[in-house]
């Protein structure tokens, strides 16, 4: 008596045909087979990486607390920053001085942008080093 094996596609139990078999019928396999493609022509999504020595600096550097400029909105600015890696700290000085200048942080933080990048923030999507 043969084991029943349970298709991966559609969960339905089958006595197979050949040991490597993994699908119940030609439709189950061509079904996997579209789900591979699919996901081979998905956009791989590029990871975020922030540096806490970046945020360690411009914290000093305004004279801030983690209150007033907290982690996740140096990430939320930062984020825009464009460039690769860690970058020069007098360049970063200006980029955050064009946004620091005439900007209501209560108002950015109320943004549903904002909400959102802290959430997928809090779930861990970044990268901290």
């Amino acid at each position: 008596m043969k084991t029943k094996k349970k298709c991966a596609i559609c969960a339905n139990r089958f006595e197979p045909t050949r040991l490597d078999a993994k699908y119940y019928s030609n439709a189950c396999k061509q079904k996997a087979y579209t789900q591979r493609e699919k996901a081979e022509l998905q956009p791989k999504e590029t990871e975020t990486v922030f540096y806490m020595d970046e945020y360690e600096y411009l914290k000093e550097f305004y004279g801030c607390d983690y209150e007033v400029f907290d982690l996740i909105f140096f990430c939320f600015l930062r984020r825009n920053y464009s460039g690769s890696g860690k970058e020069n700290r007098e360049n970063l000085i200006n980029y955050f001085n064009s946004i620091w200048t005439g900007n209501n942080y209560e108002e950015l933080k109320g943004r549903k942008a904002y909400r959102s990048f802290r959430e997928k923030f809090l779930e861990g999507n970044f990268k901290i080093f």
